[in-house]
């Protein structure tokens, strides 16, 4: 079995993630859409303010930063 870009996990199907930090990332993209009309922020604006924002949870920032990596 297949093991999480971050945590190790089994990854949840063909996702890159385990079903944790799979839903961290819906969540992320399903906010986006907020962020970048109130903001006008792209996304890898958006997930810089996200990973450094307090309050955000902790598989959020780690999806957040993984994907700071590969852009």
């Amino acid at each position: 079995m297949t093991k999480c870009k971050v945590c190790e996990k089994p990854r949840d199907g063909d996702a890159v993630y385990c079903h944790r930090h799979l839903k961290a990332y819906s969540n992320l993209e399903e906010a986006y859409g907020r962020w970048r009309y109130a903001l006008g922020l792209s996304w890898a604006e958006y997930l810089e303010k996200v990973a450094k924002t307090g309050g955000i949870g902790v598989w959020a920032r780690e999806v957040a930063e993984d994907i700071l990596r590969e852009l």
